[in-house]
């Protein structure tokens, strides 16, 4: 409990170190008077949008979920999502959430540890991997600014790794099946990697979906502002935002999120306190989901088992 507490003070830090430095560039009091003209219709695209991008993101987990052999229902899969969405969000990480949502997953279906927690992996895998894809091929038809290209070639080296990863894991996973007591575990955590390409293709897709979804919601949101940032750009720009505020590095990206925006918006396409405020409105997009994760905690049952985000030596090898 001590370790989980220095790392959410850590977080919160990093946090606040980060806006302080965004402070340094743009006035956050003009930001907050931004903040007032935002009309309501853009706070109801994000929200719903959101949330209409999470339900696909849990189509593509539960067929990575079908293919390691579990059998469980599309709303069970949604409100584990969600639910995890909470844990990240207020449990100050996204290894909580996640250990979290395999954890709910795996009390409902009642079938393997190892193929739950692998299953979360390989759908963050997969998702990285294709949102790099996103920003790498966006990024050929448009200019960034200088700071953002070193990115670029980051992204390209996910691609790549992260196909590697793909196919060597289920190989790697097999030589370590021999192993004592975790030999099992290990077994049944390859099968969440499908290499069927029919499968591929249909993950692959829903991820492709998933992504487009979202930077097409946050593009929406800019041209109810009147922002009007040309989506080519917005594909090739938001992927390096999002991939680097996905690092467990401070509380939901903040901070990291309104540097990374201010860098690749200002100033052709906004001033700094726009950028500011459009980060800040991502934000509330993400917390307004995770609000509705809190609300099914609830109504479920499952708020015990945010009461103590579990760890990994809380799934039982035995159960593999």
């Amino acid at each position: 409990m001590t370790s989980k507490l220095v790392k959410t003070y850590i977080k919160l830090l990093i946090s606040a170190g980060m806006i302080l430095l965004v402070s340094l560039r743009v006035n956050l009091h003009d930001v907050l008077h931004l903040l007032r003209d935002v009309p309501a219709r853009v706070f109801l695209i994000g929200a719903f949008g959101y949330l209409g991008s999470l339900a696909l993101s849990s189509l593509r987990w539960r067929c990575l979920v079908r293919a390691g052999g579990m059998s469980v229902t599309f709303s069970r899969v949604f409100t584990a999502t969600l639910v995890g969405s909470f844990a990240n969000a207020f449990g100050l990480g996204t290894v909580g959430g996640d250990l979290l949502r395999a954890a709910l997953l795996c009390g409902a279906s009642g079938a393997s540890n190892a193929v739950a927690l692998a299953s979360v992996a390989a759908d963050r895998l997969l998702g990285l991997g294709v949102l790099a894809a996103i920003g790498v091929v966006a990024a050929s038809f448009v200019v960034l600014p200088g700071e953002a290209h070193s990115y670029i070639f980051i992204a390209a080296a996910v691609v790549v790794a992260g196909i590697m990863l793909w196919f060597s894991i289920p190989h790697i996973l097999k030589r370590l099946e021999h192993l004592p007591r975790v030999g099992k575990f290990i077994g049944q955590a390859e099968k969440a990697f499908p290499r069927d390409i029919a499968v591929l293709l249909q993950v692959v897709a829903l991820a492709l979906a998933f992504h487009i979804m979202q930077l097409g919601v946050l593009g929406c949101m800019l041209r109810a502002m009147d922002i009007n940032v040309p989506w080519l750009y917005l594909f090739a720009a938001l992927p390096i935002a999002n991939i680097v505020t996905t690092l467990p590095l401070s509380w939901m990206g903040v901070g990291l999120r309104e540097g990374l925006y201010v860098m690749l918006f200002t100033p052709t396409y906004m001033s700094p306190p726009v950028a500011v405020l459009c980060a800040a409105l991502w934000l509330f997009s993400m917390m307004a989901a995770s609000v509705v994760g809190g609300v099914l905690a609830v109504l479920s049952g499952d708020i015990t088992m945010l009461k103590a985000i579990p760890s990994a030596k809380s799934f039982d090898a035995k159960k593999a």
